[in-house]
């Protein structure tokens, strides 16, 4: 298992190419469509993505490239939402306990929705500073 990101010059080639082949049979290929009106702007509809958005492909990738010793051990994230749901959904995917904590403020939907798709949430109350106080 590699550095997550080895140095600041980003991805080299060789590994993007990688992710693409791992991924290959997990997401949906999504089309660019030009944004009626606006020259020069396309979007992406990655909500028809498993999770609902892009972030199954970052979570998906990490999660895949996990040792299955170290996977079994279970995965978590801190997400209001999507990140959550896709951790839910790879977790779902690999057989593994999938947690997220979130903020007592996240949407009940996204909340629901990480339960749906078999991951468990655990809620905290977010102080003022908008930083939730953990505890071990």
């Amino acid at each position: 298992m590699g550095a997550i990101m080895p140095d600041s010059e980003g991805p080299r080639k060789d590994e993007v190419v990688e992710a693409a082949a791992l991924l290959r049979d997990v997401v949906v290929s999504t089309p660019l469509i030009p944004v009626s009106g606006v020259d020069g702007v396309w979007i992406k509809p990655e909500i028809h993505q498993p999770g609902g958005s892009f972030k199954v492909r970052g979570v998906f990738h990490r999660v895949a490239r996990m040792s299955p010793e170290f996977r079994a051990r279970g995965i978590s994230t801190v997400s209001a939402g999507n990140t959550a749901k896709a951790l839910a959904w790879a977790g779902r995917h690999f057989g593994v306990t999938a947690r997220s904590l979130m903020p007592d403020s996240a949407l009940r939907a996204k909340v629901d929705a990480v339960e749906a798709l078999g991951g468990r949430s655990e809620e905290r109350r977010v102080g003022k500073e908008g930083r939730s106080r953990l505890a071990p």
